[in-house]
């Protein structure tokens, strides 16, 4: 049950952004507010639990990938689509709302933002080893990432570009692999 409130609190957050109501919650699952608080204690817990979910998903992805593909130019965009995928939901206004409404919870987020990226940079660097790519400064590499990703996820840039926040955040990848290729 607990999942199918996730998934319908995600389908009011492509709606309301995060100021759906409980009540929009329940009229979308056809339950009682009784039923709801049953799985959920408030608003915050979910709002928590959607973040929680949508991080553990990624983990559980990441791990397969990081897994099964051999190629590091493959872990890497699979990665970055993964992530793309993942932030999706959260890109632009709901970002906003999160930080202001939900500050405890956008930490959490925040900390999932910098680990996936830290990430990616660790692949780069096998990437660097075995001279896929060439050597640059891997920290300034993990900076342009964090501002990236964090200015593509702003809705003045999607709505002026009319690109999705995956569109733009593929475009990065798209720009940083081939960017680092040996010449």
């Amino acid at each position: 049950m607990k999942e199918t409130i996730i998934a319908a609190a995600l389908k009011e957050m492509e709606i309301h952004s995060l100021r759906f109501t409980m009540e929009d919650l329940t009229r979308r699952l056809h339950i009682g507010r009784n039923s709801l608080y049953k799985v959920v204690s408030s608003k915050d817990a979910l709002i928590k639990s959607v973040v929680e979910y949508k991080i553990a998903h990624f983990a559980e992805a990441e791990e397969k990938i990081l897994a099964y593909e051999d190629d590091t130019d493959t872990k890497i965009k699979k990665i970055l689509q993964l992530y793309a995928d993942t932030l999706g939901i959260i890109g632009n206004h709901i970002g906003r709302d999160l930080q202001s409404m939900y500050p405890e919870v956008w930490d959490i987020w925040q900390e999932f933002h910098r680990r996936t990226i830290h990430k990616v940079i660790e692949l780069i660097k096998v990437g660097v080893d075995e001279e896929l790519y060439r050597k640059v400064n891997l920290t300034v590499v993990e900076e342009i990432l964090i501002v990236l990703f964090s200015a593509m996820g702003s809705s003045a840039f999607l709505n002026r570009t009319n690109f999705s926040y995956k569109e733009a955040v593929e475009t990065i990848g798209d720009v940083v692999l081939y960017g680092l290729k040996k010449r």
